[in-house]
């Protein structure tokens, strides 16, 4: 029956960035006022500010560089490559030696924006969404090599989605499959309503596309 509605400050506490070693022995690698995610690649470690700008520095805190025109989304182990967006909206991936490839694809206009999905085994999956009319929308998926930036179309979906409605959307990757669940958010409550699953074929990076289920009245 009774409880806080409040608004909360943030502080400038710093923050320690601590490595733990196999027999337990503990090191401090940074000290700052950080938040957010991090990431460990290719020798570096990338973290955010309390104004959410990046920083990296190496696994032993030295070499600290700023990376402000980048928003880093993630690190592909398998190619030692950073996925950002730049500050053109473009995605792109960075290897350790600074050399940087577009993934987005060029067929979308410039700035146009995309939306991350997740990076695993070499590729970076992403997707767009254009409105056919009030009622629908289209979902293209894209997936990307990341280190040549060589673009593969997986499917195209018309979907329902009522004008004033996003789309936000999640990948899991199966066997030779990529399953897209989406759902539709929108309101002054930002509440989901229609949702569904789309399923990918990944085999010769064809677009052997299909949906799997689509639900009006509940959201996944």
């Amino acid at each position: 029956n009774t409880g806080l509605f409040g608004n909360f400050e943030s502080t400038d506490a710093v923050n320690q960035l601590i490595c733990r070693d196999d027999s337990g022995a503990e090191k401090v690698i940074k000290e700052a006022a950080g938040e957010g995610e991090l990431f460990i690649c290719a020798g570096r470690i990338y973290y955010q500010d309390k104004s959410a700008i990046w920083h990296s520095v190496l696994s032993d805190g030295s070499d600290e560089k700023m990376h402000s025109d980048r928003k880093y989304l993630a690190a592909d182990e398998k190619t030692g490559v950073m996925i950002y967006f730049n500050s053109n909206g473009a995605l792109c991936g960075e290897d350790r030696d600074g050399n940087v490839t577009i993934l987005s694809n060029d067929s979308f206009a410039p700035g146009e924006p995309v939306c991350f999905l997740q990076a695993e085994d070499g590729f970076v999956y992403y997707y767009k969404v254009d409105r056919v009319d009030l009622a629908r929308v289209e979902i293209i998926v894209i997936r990307s090599n990341i280190q040549d930036g060589t673009v593969y179309g997986l499917g195209s979906f018309t979907v329902e989605s009522d004008e004033g409605m996003g789309i936000t959307a999640e990948l899991e990757i199966l066997d030779d499959c990529a399953y897209l669940g989406y759902t539709n958010i929108g309101g002054s409550g930002l509440f989901c309503s229609h949702g569904g699953v789309l399923k990918m074929k990944l085999n010769d990076n064809t677009a052997s596309t299909k949906i799997v289920s689509e639900n009006s009245s509940d959201s996944l």
